[in-house]
């Protein structure tokens, strides 16, 4: 409007030189086709929502148990909950009766997952063939053999059950013993996507004590395949007993927490263009997440463990760990041109494009921030947009009970910062959204429904840990 507006200023001006008495005239002058307005009103990119502080848990559907009895799975409306019996100490037979578990309660597990799969081999190699296949088998080999031995042997007797004995790569809606081995290790022999995690501390509740979130922004698969499978696994296995939250069939540790309240996420970190991918002498870290849930007792002797381990991992990744106390990042860079490995707490001080988070508020993103950090990480702006995001929406001196906790969290429904971009961060879109509130020990998960239009998270009690 503002061109409209000097074009008629300057025809009028026209008028007034010309002679003064003439009388001013838009006889003919057709003003301007200027199409429909393109802005869009604040309150279509967010919301407020009012989540109730306590949520309700979900009843059993239908359950299934293995021939052996060590694995039951119990069909949720909304998940399956898993518990695997590991206290016989027999872990390949373990890993055997998930898959005959499985195999009962979810008989076209691998039509569900097999597209997956192959969606994520052709991101990684380009393309699904023949070579790309030998490749990749080496790899997971190698990885598989480099677990530690009860890791190793559950993996295994997953494979060989699920498969029965069939090998190779072919997208024929069977779990092969390779495609079943690949399975295990997708953020560590192919890549995942972006996550982000929060946590306040307890000058920032109402109970005063931390409520910690962690957010997994998973590839679903283009038909939402595994949206359908979503899996909390508890290991039943004395004082090492830990929860997972994943995929059906997956035994790592991409999100978790153990009976003494530490929650761990694992974050991919970009970058892995400026240096050479290789497994060799490498290992897995999801499965070294798991080994830290179930041999520590506090966030920071996981954070310990995994810092210690950094130069063991194929791909460079932030480890996201909180328990009542703390909450930490652990930036584990497996090059030293992605930036230097090391333990972020709420008194790091950081890059200069990264403000200090919020008092009593802690962030991860998919990038390291800590101070001479590289700042042209992979999807780096996205990783600033949610930093500012989640800045915004936890500023002040606010202070929040679960339930206002996880409605802030929700609480926008398009991308304000960048409208070119897909929604990033903490929002309903997530894979899954696990919250621990302290102060009661709920553990409540929203997981991603394909069929809600509406995008508001339906929050779950999964589990109490202890106070």
């Amino acid at each position: 409007m503002k061109r409209i507006k000097t074009c008629l200023a300057g025809i009028a001006s026209v008028f007034i030189l010309t002679s003064c008495t003439a009388k001013a005239t838009y006889e003919g002058f057709t003003i301007p086709d200027q199409g429909g307005s393109t802005l869009t009103p604040v309150t279509e990119y967010s919301r407020t929502l009012d989540l109730d502080d306590i949520c309700p848990e979900e009843e059993t559907i239908s359950e299934y148990t293995s021939d052996d009895g060590l694995c039951v799975i119990q069909k949720k409306k909304h998940y399956y909950a898993v518990t695997l019996d590991l206290e016989k100490g027999d872990h390949y037979k373990a890993g055997a009766a998930y898959a005959d578990a499985i195999l009962k309660a979810a008989p076209d597990f691998g039509e569900s997952f097999e597209p997956y799969l192959f969606e994520n081999i052709t991101m990684a190699f380009s393309e699904a063939n023949e070579e790309s296949f030998k490749s990749l088998t080496e790899r997971v080999t190698a990885l598989k053999n480099s677990l530690e031995e009860e890791y190793r042997l559950e993996a295994e007797g997953f494979a060989d059950r699920i498969s029965g004995g069939v090998h190779g790569f072919s997208k024929d809606g069977i779990i092969s013993y390779e495609e079943a081995l690949t399975l295990q290790m997708v953020p560590d022999a192919l890549r995942g996507t972006s996550c982000s995690a929060v946590s306040l501390d307890e000058s920032r509740t109402v109970s005063g004590k931390r409520i910690s979130a962690r957010i997994l922004e998973w590839l679903r698969g283009s038909s939402d395949q595994i949206s359908q499978i979503q899996t909390v696994l508890k290991y039943k296995n004395g004082d090492r007993s830990i929860t997972t939250v994943s995929a059906l069939g997956l035994l790592d540790a991409i999100s978790g927490f153990n009976e003494n309240g530490v929650l761990a996420g694992i974050l991919d970190v970009g970058g892995t263009n400026k240096c050479e991918y290789t497994y060799e002498g490498k290992t897995c870290y999801t499965f070294a997440l798991r080994h830290a849930l179930e041999n520590s007792v506090n966030a920071r002797d996981v954070a310990e463990y995994m810092l210690a381990e950094s130069d063991k991992f194929t791909f460079s990744h932030n480890i996201y760990v909180t328990d009542e106390k703390d909450a930490f990042c652990v930036e584990n860079s497996a090059n030293e041109l992605l930036g230097k490995a090391r333990i972020r707490t709420e008194s790091t001080p950081l890059r200069p494009d990264y403000a200090n988070s919020p008092d009593g508020a802690f962030f991860v993103v998919n990038c390291y921030v800590s101070e001479e950090s590289p700042d042209k990480n992979a999807f780096d702006l996205r990783n600033l947009i949610r930093w500012r995001k989640l800045s915004e929406w936890f500023d002040g001196d606010e202070k929040f009970t679960s339930g206002s906790f996880r409605s802030r969290l929700a609480s926008e429904t398009k991308e304000n910062y960048d409208r070119d971009l897909p929604v990033e961060g903490a929002d309903a879109d997530a894979f899954h959204v696990l919250v621990i509130d302290y102060s009661t020990g709920e553990t409540d998960v929203s997981f991603y429904r394909p069929d809600d239009e509406a995008g508001v998270p339906e929050y779950i009690k999964i589990a109490e840990i202890k106070k």
